[in-house]
Formats: structure tokens, C-alpha cells, sequence
């Protein structure tokens, strides 16, 4: 948008007609940007919202204290979940179903280890090797 205290300015652009030189400030399209009328919107927002807090604001630290305690009522359904099976996997997979059977013949607190055994000779099942596994449980 052009600026300017004189009415007519002498403007060399390429939407003027060519029989005219001479443009009015008047008739140039105002042309605001899109950014511009949301700072302009956001800066009226602010003002009033500014001037309704200054106004009430025992009323205003009440609202606040309400929602808050509302949005809070949904911690009265709080569960914590740390099994990463029932949240990441569907209940009625095929995968839960035999994790849940595992789960309840073996549970948790059984911890099974593996041990792999390799003789030099690649035979394990000779007497010395025998009596070396079962020395280890």
C-alpha cells in the first residue's frame, strides 16, 4: 500500500493504462495480508480478554479453578498399565490369547533360563560333558 501526503503520484507500473501517468491514492486496492488481519484479530482478542480479566478478576481465578477441578474428575478413572500386551496388542488376537494362557500357567515371577552347551568335539552326550551340565543346576 502506498503511503503518501499528496493526493496524486506519478507511478510507473504495469497495471496502469497507458494513456494515464498520473494514479490516485484513493483508488489503489487496499490490499492487507492475510498475517496482518490475524494479528489484528488476535490483538482484539487479546484487549478484550485483557479488559474482561482485569475487570472480574475474582470471578475469572473462580472459572479457572472450576475447569480445572472438572478436567481433573477424569483421574477418578485413572488405571496404570504397564503390560505391553494389552496396550499395543488387540484383546482378541491370536497372539493375546496364548500370551494370557502363558501367562496364567507361567506367570511372571518363574523365571526360566536357557544354557547352551558345545562340546570341542561336537559330541555333548559323552559322560564327562553329561556330568559338566548337571553340575551347573
Amino acid at each position: 500500500m502506498f503511503k503518501s501526503k499528496r493526493k496524486d503520484l506519478a507511478l510507473s507500473e504495469p497495471w496502469k493504462s497507458s494513456t494515464s501517468r498520473t494514479i490516485s491514492v484513493d483508488i489503489l486496492p487496499s490490499k492487507k495480508s492475510f498475517c496482518q488481519k490475524i494479528r489484528k484479530v488476535n490483538a482484539t482478542f487479546d484487549c478484550r480478554h485483557g479488559q474482561i480479566c482485569a475487570s472480574h478478576p475474582k470471578k475469572v481465578i473462580a472459572l479457572s479453578f472450576l475447569l480445572v477441578g472438572l478436567a481433573s474428575l477424569g483421574m477418578l478413572n485413572f488405571h496404570w498399565e504397564s503390560n505391553a500386551i494389552k496396550l499395543w496388542i488387540p484383546e482378541n488376537s491370536d497372539f493375546a490369547r496364548d500370551y494370557n494362557y502363558l501367562w496364567s500357567k507361567y506367570p511372571p515371577d518363574l523365571r526360566f533360563q536357557s544354557a547352551i552347551f558345545v562340546a570341542p568335539d561336537g559330541d555333548v552326550l559323552q559322560p564327562k560333558y553329561i556330568q559338566q551340565v548337571s553340575s551347573f543346576s
